[in-house]
């Protein structure tokens, strides 16, 4: 069997195992967002301050995004199946280790060893999709995905509230990493009786300087924007401001040279031959920047600023959930719908939820005006739902078979990227703003105003190359 053989699945290989597929995915992402509403409780636990809690959300989404492209490659050379397995192995140690964190370091180091086994799970559950499916069933198993990680990124907070809430055996805020190792376990069990091993392309090779040079230049702007305002903004942020990039040059220029002379790269260079995948897959990175930022500092509001507690931040929160079913149900309907006018409709309902979000706060009263604040949040949901399955099914549609898992890999640690990035500069703005003595609700609207233009410069500039390159007549 070839590298680009589809997989032999045991059994039937339609609904169950394209949602344990998709189940698995949504494991690993779940973990980006249901860590929020526990920050107010954790930094309390563990003494942490700002700067320590951002790196809790962006260094798993780091660690997430870095690991994502070694992995695709990985899952390329020696099949996806065994990495995904490995991957579930490592992800449920990590969750472990945060689960029983004495120090706040721990649970930073915890929360590295997550990033890691997620990186090496998500490409291949995309790419062993990507292999199943042919023709048209391949834009639904994509409207799954996408489904599934829009729900992952809104549902967290939702799980994690009410488990912080329960305090299940007196552990606080710990078991919402210790159900992870058991639910990892369970799946592992799964996909080995469901999906039989996919020999990989042993031809297939490494590209180590890349991925150093990669996390070089992100790490520079994240510890950047994370540790400059706790610092006071000395030289050395800047410094490591102005070194990235060049960095990023020096990775570009690397990647060249391999092409020219046949190697494999880290980042291909045929993906600028895969119709508009590298546009699409920049745009789901910069779509994503908007929400992980706004959920982070939607909780600290919240909880510190209004005395809600972490379940009913949540349940505030979860109306994001529910619009994103809303548009689940209506996909089909929308089905002869152009995937593009989709994101365009999609994309303005977002920016009409969170301009009703900017437009409550300055009279916020907290749980009096929770339900107003829900019902913007629930337009929001609606539109992101509409969004997300189209721009995945534009993202991998042109891709070929052979080159699923860096192309998955690619679009996914884009994804990750963005929202380290969101989280980043959402929350230095947010803290910097708490600082200068704006109080809570100053604070969150410069904060929310950032994710918004997030939103908006994506849905720009998505229309903007519409506009200058228009689709196909078959699109």
């Amino acid at each position: 069997m070839s590298d680009s053989t589809p997989p032999q699945v045991a059994g039937n290989p339609g609904k169950a195992v394209l949602f344990l597929l998709a189940g698995v995915n949504f494991l690993v992402l779940l973990d980006v967002t249901i860590i929020n509403v526990a920050l107010p409780s954790i930094g309390r636990d563990l003494s942490a301050g700002g700067a320590a809690l951002q790196w809790l959300v962006s260094g798993y989404t780091l660690t997430y995004a870095l690991g994502l492209l070694p992995s695709g490659r990985g899952g390329d050379r020696f099949g996806p199946h065994r990495l995904m397995i490995l991957g579930l192995a490592i992800f449920a140690l990590g969750s472990a280790a945060c689960g029983l964190a004495p120090t706040i370091g721990w649970l930073q180091a915890g929360r590295v060893v997550q990033g890691i086994g997620a990186a090496m799970i998500s490409p291949q559950a995309l790419a062993l999709a990507h292999r199943m499916f042919q023709g048209p069933a391949r834009a639904g198993v994509f409207a799954i995905f996408g489904l599934m990680s829009g729900l992952a990124s809104v549902m967290g907070p939702l799980v994690g509230g009410w488990l912080v809430d329960q305090d299940l055996f007196g552990l606080g805020w710990r078991p919402i990493f210790l159900i992870n190792p058991p639910l990892a376990a369970i799946l592992a069990l799964l996909m080995w009786g469901r999906v039989s091993a996919v020999p990989g392309n042993r031809a297939v090779g490494f590209d180590p300087v890349a991925v150093v040079l990669s996390a070089a230049g992100l790490l520079m702007v994240l510890v950047g924007l994370i540790e400059g305002r706790e610092t006071g903004w000395p030289a050395w942020v800047w410094g490591l401001f102005a070194a990235a990039p060049i960095t990023f040059a020096l990775l570009l220029d690397w990647e060249r040279r391999r092409a020219r002379l046949g190697r494999t790269q880290l980042i291909p260079a045929a993906l600028t031959g895969w119709g508009d995948y590298i546009w699409h897959a920049v745009g789901i990175g910069m779509f994503f920047a908007g929400l992980p930022g706004f959920f982070v500092i939607l909780a600290l509001f919240l909880q510190t600023g209004f005395g809600f507690t972490p379940l009913q931040s949540g349940v505030t929160a979860f109306p994001l959930s529910l619009g994103i079913m809303v548009a689940s149900i209506l996909a089909p309907v929308l089905k002869r719908v152009s995937p593009r006018i989709r994101v365009l409709v999609g994309g303005g309902i977002i920016l009409a939820g969170l301009g009703l979000v900017l437009a409550l706060l300055p009279g916020f009263a907290g749980l009096a005006q929770q339900w107003q604040l829900m019902a913007a949040l629930a337009l929001t949901g609606l539109g992101f739902g509409t969004v997300v399955g189209p721009l995945f099914h534009l993202a991998l549609e042109p891709v070929p078979e052979q080159e699923a898992g860096v192309a998955s890999a690619l679009m996914q640690a884009l994804q990750q990227v963005g929202g380290a990035f969101g989280v980043a500069v959402m929350g230095s703005v947010f803290f910097a703003r708490l600082d200068a003595g704006a109080g809570w609700t100053g604070a969150f609207h410069t904060g929310a105003t950032v994710s918004l233009a997030c939103f908006a410069a994506f849905l720009g500039l998505f229309a903007l190359r519409w506009l200058l390159a228009p689709p196909p007549v078959h699109t």
